[in-house]
């Protein structure tokens, strides 16, 4: 018979199969023990708060379906004491999806802006037919013929929306927007679409029973040309940031192994005189000592040891692990986080007494490197050509060295060739191609293509420009770029 586990083995073994952390799969709904509720995240579930920003990785996508889904509405209702979503009916708008019946496809919006219809009338098609058949009897059911009639009867639509809020006196019905970058296949149609949207949210506020929620990129947010009609700046003014602050990244470790009932017995162990604060919330488990940034780092503190390394010359390791995944914001998503723990498991410690160690979690902080860059590659397919000429690079770099290596490398041309193959291209450098009609300060700031892609990279969190002009690669991309610091970690290896 084997011998029992320790609690430092329950809980290793329970971060070796933390989630990985997949974008979440359009039209399935969350399951309540998946459901873990951040406080900062409260005002993405508020009604009257229509935009929401987030990189990739960060929950967009899981919350739009955690409000789609009826039991998740009501799980995080409870949690949160939002008690104005036991009423909502919520439908998808657009989620960059064909699956989706109610919500049309890119192609779709294509096939009738072809025809000449407004992107604010389609976005009123879409919003009438989300209402229901009710809504849109005798009418056309296809989003482009439902768009040409209330493009040709603006009053009659209108009426209609009107009367099909007043009707839902009951309940409440949320239309939501997700994975807008994927709405058209250039910048210039992805804003035309999007302005038109946002125009509709603006409009829509004056309804009584209705709201939308649209889930947005950072870089598409930045995209002040977007705002530039009257009433937009409120929507700026209220959006809601999705961000992770530490105690909320070490939380959800805790959710995950408080959910395992191992895990919390292991948990409790360790927690000591600190058991009396776990209480049940709901259907949800949830230990309250992991709100309490304190008791959190005495926690982690028996989970890895204290320090990266034998003394504190390096940090503690509480704090260490989350300045190596956050990005130049300063923002660090769930997934790196989740991902870099999976991965300190999986280094034997060298103490008996902890699940992890600083050997572990730098081990850990380079597959979220990795991991992490396989996250952009999925938005920003250019980040292949803009990194390959910097491996073996010192950051922080200069400008000259960093526009050199890309001008040898003749990335921006590459980038250009690639770009009606691989999609959108860096967004500053597709403005160069408009440089004329741009502001004076940033038609200076991409004066060339290589301070384009720089100006890219920083809008997406990649890097930043430090005042002494340098450019500095954060960690979480620089081990996957395989660029070089002074006493960092060094860069990962090709395992192939």
């Amino acid at each position: 018979m084997l011998p029992p586990r320790s609690d430092v083995e329950i809980i290793r073994e329970l971060l070796q199969d933390l989630p990985a952390g997949a974008a979440w799969t359009p039209n399935t709904t969350p399951e309540p023990k998946d459901v873990f509720a951040p406080r900062a995240h409260r005002n993405v579930l508020d009604l009257s708060r229509t935009l929401v920003v987030g990189n990739r990785g960060t929950g967009k996508t899981f919350w739009s379906h955690v409000l789609w889904s009826r039991q998740g509405r009501g799980l995080v209702a409870e949690a949160y004491g939002l008690s104005e979503l036991k009423r909502v009916e919520a439908v998808f708008g657009f989620q960059g999806s064909i699956t989706d019946q109610n919500a049309p496809s890119a192609k779709v919006i294509t096939a009738a802006l072809d025809r000449g219809v407004e992107p604010q009338v389609f976005w009123q098609a879409v919003l009438l037919k989300a209402y229901g058949p009710v809504a849109t009897t005798g009418l056309p059911q296809d989003f482009v013929g439902l768009s040409e009639w209330f493009a040709a009867n603006p009053e009659q639509g209108e009426r209609r929306i009107r009367e099909a809020d007043e009707a839902r006196a009951e309940t409440v019905l949320l239309v939501m927007f997700d994975a807008l970058d994927t709405i058209a296949d250039d910048w210039v149609s992805i804003r035309t679409r999007t302005e038109g949207l946002l125009r509709l949210a603006v409009v829509a506020k004056g309804l009584r029973n209705t709201r939308i929620k649209i889930f947005m990129r950072p870089d598409q947010f930045e995209d002040t040309a977007l705002f530039r009609f009257p009433d937009a700046t409120k929507l700026r003014a209220e959006r809601v940031n999705l961000e992770w602050r530490f105690y909320d990244l070490y939380a959800l470790m805790f959710f995950h192994i408080w959910k395992n009932t191992e895990g919390k017995e292991a948990l409790r162990n360790i927690a000591g005189i600190h058991a009396q604060l776990f209480r049940k919330n709901g259907e949800q488990i949830q230990p309250i000592l992991i709100m309490h940034e304190g008791v959190q780092r005495s926690l982690f503190k028996a989970i890895a040891g204290e320090w990266m390394g034998g003394d504190r010359k390096r940090g503690a390791t509480y704090s260490w692990l989350i300045q190596h995944l956050s990005d130049a914001y300063g923002e660090t998503t769930p997934r790196a986080f989740l991902t870099a723990l999976r991965g300190a498991a999986q280094i034997l410690p060298i103490r008996h007494d902890t699940a992890i160690d600083y050997r572990g979690i730098t081990h850990g902080v380079g597959e979220a490197s990795e991991n992490r860059v396989d996250d952009l590659l999925q938005d920003y397919w250019w980040i292949d050509y803009i990194r390959e000429p910097l491996s073996g690079l010192h950051t922080p770099i200069t400008k000259e060295a960093l526009f050199t290596a890309w001008k040898e490398a003749n990335t921006a041309s590459q980038i250009r060739a690639v770009a009606p193959l691989r999609g959108l291209l860096p967004v500053y450098l597709a403005l160069r191609a408009r440089i004329d009609e741009l502001p004076r300060e940033l038609a200076a700031d991409i004066s060339t293509d290589e301070n384009a892609l720089l100006m890219s990279l920083r809008l997406i969190s990649v890097c930043e420009i430090r005042t002494n002009q340098k450019v500095n690669f954060p960690d979480i991309f620089r081990v996957a770029f395989k660029m070089k610091r002074r006493g960092g970690i060094p860069p990962r290896r090709n395992t192939q």
